[in-house]
């Protein structure tokens, strides 16, 4: 099991729906029976009741959670709570009844006084939503207030309370709450352009309401796990139809799928293509290059987890892929393979740098002195702005032919090292800030090469 495999088993698994009562493994039979489903049903309901000293009135309610949560407590009502540490406490010596009751009372007295946070922040993100999703339906007065504050919780989106609850949630949102929304959108214009990112696990259009304004978190939900199918929508909507807004880090829009317009898909190449194309001969030589790279004559000025050997050897993969999907000849793609060994070694520091290039370029012509110009001029333009490595090309290469080509390896280059920004952490990559349609398609490559090629 994986990383995402952890996450999605947390995030997914979990439900009241697939709850297991306690009362129902009354044999080691069952007890097995229950442990090859994915529930972690240490003991029968005979072995419960003497271990922990409880009652039948506590057992009926007690059940096996199927993701990381032991045991919950759930009386089919509002009262519901993991209660692991409660069992678990003293070895289960104590009178567990007894304790469970006062728990349950303490509960009920929070919800009385409407504080259902302390329910909702002890739940797992499915169990929240769906928890939310009941007092909705049911009614409840604060659930707009408890909505705002529940859902930047989770890691689980509005699909999962449905389409005729969000329409209610919009519904008994007050004047005082869409004044507030309409105060934090302000100074965005009437349409805006939302993104969507989606792979395998993720809700059709016709059912999904969380988009975000920044594409960069987009891509980061679209490559999180691993997919064939991952890709990135962008999309408008009138301002004045968004429900919600969340301004934090994912800035994330809730709007209802009837009012999305303008839908683009923009699909991502993942592993089964990535498979193909090294069968391809598409990173022929990949590691011959990696090792014959002259880092004594042309040696890096720090050492670096961000900017030095490992990112100069993804740089290096990314710039194959584009080339071969370019179908670019061995002569321009032999310029990239060594201005990407070579474009970061004249760093001093990891900090934001556009004179680096130069540097590195430098280094490398007084190693080598007939390097190739265009080698040269990709490694020194690499970190300064697109349009004054276009001014450049124009002022040197005059030939208009001449000029495209080396437009074209600019942009492939900045594009392969900009894949590489997956490694800088979550929401890095903004594909839009690609150049070529290749590149567009490799952000799930990128981060599969990113937590796989070791380098």
């Amino acid at each position: 099991m994986n990383i995402a495999d952890v996450v999605m088993k947390s995030r997914n698994v979990e439900s009241f729906t697939n709850l297991l009562p306690v009362s129902s493994v009354t044999s080691e039979h069952a007890k097995a029976l229950a442990g090859q489903k994915g529930y972690m049903a240490l003991y029968t309901v005979d072995e419960m009741r003497d271990m922990f000293h409880l009652t039948d009135d506590i057992m009926e309610n007690l059940y096996y959670g199927c993701g990381f949560t032991l045991f919950y407590y759930w009386d089919k009502s509002k009262v519901v709570f993991p209660c692991n540490n409660l069992l678990m406490a003293n070895g289960g010596k104590d009178d567990k009844s007894a304790e469970i009751r006062d728990a349950v009372a303490h509960i009920k007295n929070k919800i009385a006084s409407g504080n259902f946070n302390f329910i909702l922040t002890a739940l797992n993100d499915r169990m929240r939503i769906e928890y939310l999703k009941n007092l909705i339906d049911d009614g409840y007065d604060g659930a707009y207030d408890l909505f705002l504050n529940a859902y930047p919780l989770s890691d689980y989106g509005c699909s999962a309370l449905g389409r005729d609850s969000v329409l209610k949630l919009r519904s008994i949102k007050t004047p005082e709450q869409a004044q507030a929304t309409k105060r934090v959108l302000k100074s965005y214009p009437d349409t805006l352009t939302i993104y969507r990112g989606s792979g395998d696990e993720s809700a059709s259009l016709e059912e999904t309401f969380s988009w975000t304004l920044d594409p960069a978190v987009a891509v980061f939900f679209a490559t999180r796990f691993p997919s064939d199918r991952a890709k990135v929508y962008k999309a408008t909507v009138k301002k004045d139809a968004v429900i919600e807004y969340f301004d934090g880090m994912e800035e994330e829009v809730i709007v209802f799928p009837d009012d999305i317009k303008e839908v683009e898909d923009f699909p991502f190449y993942g592993i089964n293509w990535l498979n193909k194309v090294v069968e391809d001969g598409a990173i022929d030589g990949f590691w011959l290059y990696q090792r014959n790279a002259d880092y004594d004559a042309v040696p890096f000025q720090m050492v670096s987890n961000l900017h030095g050997k490992s990112h100069a050897g993804r740089v290096l993969f990314m710039c194959m892929l584009l080339a071969f999907m370019k179908g670019l000849n061995l002569e321009d793609k032999e310029i990239l393979i060594e201005a990407a060994l070579y474009h970061d070694t004249g760093r001093c520091s990891d900090a934001e740098d556009n004179t680096h290039g130069a540097e590195s370029a430098k280094m490398l012509q007084e190693a080598y002195p007939d390097t190739e110009p265009i080698t040269l001029f990709l490694m020194e333009y690499h970190c300064r702005p697109d349009e004054e490595g276009y001014e450049f090309i124009e002022e040197h290469w005059t030939d208009k032919q001449d000029a495209l080509r080396v437009k074209n390896l600019f942009d492939i280059f900045k594009d392969a090292d900009g894949l590489d920004r997956v490694r800088l952490g979550n929401f890095e990559l903004d594909m839009f800030q690609l150049r070529t349609e290749e590149a567009r398609k490799l952000p799930q490559v990128a981060k599969i090469t990113e937590e796989q090629l070791e380098i």
